[in-house]
């Protein structure tokens, strides 16, 4: 059976004309030179890709270090404001005894 199949394609092969075998080089090397071309658009698709999470855990990580400079901040105006209000407490406790 398999050396049917391989006398077949040996005979068919042996049919195709020059210009049948030229136009099927020319189409695989059109088909390789697409998937080359296709290749490369993947790959600098994925080395952008891998920039843009780069970039995305840059941001990331500045602004969980701006959250944390930011409620440092607001617990030492609120620790400031509620020592102002205590200093204004006993400011008006002292007044009120005089």
């Amino acid at each position: 059976m398999f050396k049917e199949i391989e006398s077949s394609r040996e005979g068919q092969a042996a049919d195709l004309t020059v210009e049948a075998k030229e136009l099927i080089r020319v189409h695989l090397t059109e088909n390789q030179d697409l998937v080359r071309d296709l290749q490369d658009r993947l790959r600098m698709a994925q080395e952008e890709s891998e920039l843009q999470t780069k970039r995305r855990m840059d941001v990331e990580k500045m602004l969980i270090k701006r959250e944390t400079a930011y409620e440092e901040l607001l617990d030492r105006t609120a620790s400031n404001q509620s020592m102002a209000v205590e200093d204004i407490k006993v400011s008006s406790a002292s007044h009120g005894r005089s």
